[in-house]
């Protein structure tokens, strides 16, 4: 007499059971075994390639930050500098051409003094924020005043009351202008 209780096993539960129960034969049990070990190393690959990548990131964070340092570290001193650039810029602008005259050895040196500064600044990168013929732009003026002027467009520098500057592509202070309504 047959069992009529035990049926044959499906393809599915075959699979099932050779994924979670290792097979009787030696030479399976090898290749279970091997299987085994390549997860792990796959794994274990997967965790030092990760290891390696965030450690290329964090040298390479590294050094643009090195690199911004060096480039911008002196923008504190810079900007304080600013304020001398401007004292001597208006020194050479109030003088008249009759005290030009009379003083020229002071006026030279004071013109000389300037120029040299503005050299320090040019080997630094340091350059104005320009100012002359282009709109009015938050990111490099700061606007003190709006007025309207004839046969000017809304947004049209007018006048400019102190230079801005910028280290790079950094700015160190916006230009402040008065601009056309």
């Amino acid at each position: 007499m047959s069992d009529t209780n035990t049926a044959p096993q499906s393809q599915e539960n075959i699979s099932e059971n050779i994924d979670t129960v290792p097979p009787k034969d030696p030479r399976s049990q090898d290749i279970y075994e091997l299987d085994a070990m390549i997860d792990t190393l796959e794994e274990k690959l997967d965790k030092v390639m990760r290891a390696y990548a965030d450690s290329e990131n964090r040298a390479k964070r590294a050094e643009k930050e090195r690199s911004d340092a060096m480039r911008y570290g002196a923008s504190k001193m810079a900007r304080d500098l600013l304020d001398v650039a401007d004292n001597m810029n208006r020194a050479a602008s109030l003088v008249t051409a009759e005290q030009k005259e009379q003083f020229k050895d002071i006026f030279d040196g004071i013109a000389l003094t300037e120029q040299s500064l503005i050299q320090t600044f040019q080997r630094h990168d340091i350059v104005r924020v320009e100012t002359d013929g282009v709109k009015f732009d938050p990111n490099q003026h700061e606007a003190i005043s709006q007025i309207p002027v004839p046969n000017k467009e809304t947004g049209d520098i007018i006048d400019v009351l102190r230079h801005g500057y910028k280290m790079g592509d950094r700015l160190l202070r916006p230009a402040q202008v008065i601009v056309c309504a």
